[in-house]
């Protein structure tokens, strides 16, 4: 179960940070639902692959 105890910047928003886990609440860039998504922290910035909204189906592509 994720642990949000740190807050991380993606796409210039402040999301919910889970260190131990890597994972982040992302917003939905299509309709603003929070998803789950897991991260790698490369120098620094924090990077994933891509995910589909859990809420409307859209494909958020990869980003930092």
């Amino acid at each position: 179960m994720a642990d949000f105890t740190e807050t991380i910047v993606i796409r210039g928003e402040d999301c919910d940070y889970d260190p131990v886990n890597r994972i982040a609440r992302i917003m939905c860039e299509n309709c603003g639902h929070m998803n789950e998504v897991e991260l790698e922290i490369e120098n620094n910035e924090p990077q994933f692959m891509g995910f589909v909204c859990e809420n409307c189906g859209t494909y958020n592509a990869p980003g930092d």
